[in-house]
This record gives C-alpha cells, sequence and structure tokens, in this order.
C-alpha cells in the first residue's frame, strides 16, 4: 500500500472533524503525489513551532488553508519530545503535511497553492 493509501486508511475514525472531508479530497485527487523523503520522523516540539508559524504567516498573507488550528491543538496535548511520522502531499491546488503519531492520524495541514502574493519588500 502507498503512503497516500495508508492516510486515507487512518482516516476512518476522525469524521467528525471539519477537515477530513478537504484532507480526503487532496489524498483522493488524481494528481495527489508524495514529497519526496516520506515519512520523516520529528519532534512534537519541532512540528508545533512550525505550525504556530504557518499560521501566523497565512493570516497575514491571507492564504486559505485547513487542518492548521486544530492541529496545533492535538500537538499542544502530545509530549515535547515524542516523535511524529510525517507525510509531505501535493496536488495541483494544495500543497501540504500528514501526521501520524503511534499509528494514529493525528491531524494536517494544507495550504491552497497558487494563492500567496507578493509584499513589497520595506526597509
Amino acid at each position: 500500500m502507498s503512503n497516500i493509501g495508508h492516510l486515507i486508511s487512518l482516516t476512518g475514525d476522525l469524521d467528525k472533524r471539519d477537515w477530513i472531508s478537504p484532507l480526503l479530497a487532496v489524498l483522493n485527487a488524481a494528481d495527489a503525489e508524495e514529497i519526496h523523503g516520506n515519512p520523516q520522523s520529528d519532534r512534537v516540539s519541532f512540528i508545533l513551532q512550525r505550525a504556530r508559524m504557518r499560521q501566523n504567516n497565512s493570516t497575514e498573507l491571507g492564504l486559505e488553508t485547513f487542518g492548521l488550528q486544530d492541529l496545533i491543538s492535538q500537538l499542544e496535548k502530545l509530549p515535547t519530545d515524542e516523535q511524529l511520522l510525517t507525510y509531505g502531499i501535493r496536488t495541483a491546488l494544495h500543497s501540504g503535511n500528514c501526521f501520524v503519531f503511534n499509528g494514529r492520524l493525528i491531524g494536517c495541514e494544507f495550504v491552497r497553492r497558487g494563492m500567496s502574493r507578493n509584499i513589497p519588500f520595506q526597509n
């Protein structure tokens, strides 16, 4: 089974989360592909710090995301030194990551691609 297929199989008990439907749309997209090097193993503290920065940047830039707020909430409940598996996935419309802890999908963070805009550099 591919990593994408594995992630789809882990969504079954999470149907009440608001990010499951858009995640399944990404994972089932005809052009869904894994980002090279899947999965990676990272500490909760690193992923949490990165997710908070992405949330701030996404808000400032007006980027469309899904899963990010719930991911932060889930990560805040875990010991910071635990390891998570990170699976990078992209389609023509979205790019992001899914996070697995102890064999369970605990969250994801995806941003809609092509939505960024250039902000002039200011001195």
